[in-house]
């Protein structure tokens, strides 16, 4: 009997599953942009009321700092980190100072127009 429950309950959490994927692609599909935008960018309401991402001028020029580090490749991540800190790179809502991941660093880096 437990074993048929445990299947149950799997089969609903894959089916919440699917159905939160197939969400999030169509919302991508259609341009909405429904996550907090990621360091670098900010959200702003597009064309017919669309909730997308553009880019944060005031972060832009310590972003670019950092990529421009990053493409030297002198500097190990954590050096690149603490000179993004040291150059004001934090998130826009709060006071926290970038973290490794978030300095441009990271398989998807951080691209400004």
């Amino acid at each position: 009997m437990h074993g048929i429950k445990v299947l149950m309950v799997k089969n609903c959490i894959d089916s919440v599953s699917g159905e939160t994927k197939k969400g999030i692609l169509e919302k991508a599909r259609q341009g909405i942009w429904q996550f907090d935008a990621p360091l670098g960018y900010l959200n702003v309401m597009g064309t017919g009321g669309k909730r997308t991402i553009s880019p944060d001028t005031a972060l832009a020029p310590a972003i670019r700092l950092v990529l421009e580090r990053y493409a030297e490749g002198r500097h190990s991540f954590k050096k690149l980190a603490r000179l993004a800190r040291h150059d004001g790179l934090h998130y826009p809502r709060s006071t926290n100072l970038a973290a490794i991941s978030h300095t441009g660093t990271s398989k998807k880096p951080l691209l400004l127009a």
